[in-house]
């Protein structure tokens, strides 16, 4: 799966979450799949489909 993929899964959850409970304001991500999405989104190659 790639990151913006996952991203997408997340942010749904997290939508169906704060529509359900008040308690729920958000989320954050963290960690290298930051980076990694921007780079995806940039054009950059996945090298684990051997792309790039």
């Amino acid at each position: 799966m790639r990151v913006g993929a996952a991203w997408a899964v997340a942010v749904d959850w997290v939508r169906e979450r704060m529509s359900a409970d008040p308690g729920v304001r958000g989320a954050f991500f963290s960690g290298s799949t930051v980076g990694l999405a921007v780079w995806q989104a940039e054009g950059g190659r996945d090298w684990r489909h051997g792309d790039g």
